[in-house]
């Protein structure tokens, strides 16, 4: 993922700071028994804190050249992705890709 650039068009910005991505999950005050979306998962910093925390992550990214890295790093695991611009989604998708009672991380 060496040569990836960022894009303006989406407002990308990647976090990479552990402790801070850490804070972020403690004040949404994710637990194990919590459906997270996240808005944005970038290259999976927050997302991976995410998953370590909740019970299932469902991330939305805009951006479709993310789609191997992203799915190849969190295969297995208790996250998934939504490869749309959020902003495009009606609120019963979401609600029906979340199964109910969600938290909202962005």
């Amino acid at each position: 993922m060496g040569s990836f650039e960022f894009k303006k068009k989406f407002g990308q910005n990647f976090l990479t700071d552990k402790n801070l991505l850490e804070e972020i999950v403690l004040k949404a005050g994710v637990s194990s028994e919590d459906t997270v979306i996240e808005i944005g998962a970038g290259k999976g910093a927050l997302t991976e804190a995410l998953s370590k925390h909740a019970k299932r992550v469902i991330s939305f990214e805009i951006d479709s050249e993310l789609f191997d890295f992203l799915t190849e790093k969190f295969n297995g695991s208790n996250v998934e992705f939504v490869f749309e611009d959020v902003m495009n989604v009606s609120d019963e998708k979401i609600n029906e890709i979340a199964g109910g009672k969600f938290k909202l991380v962005a």
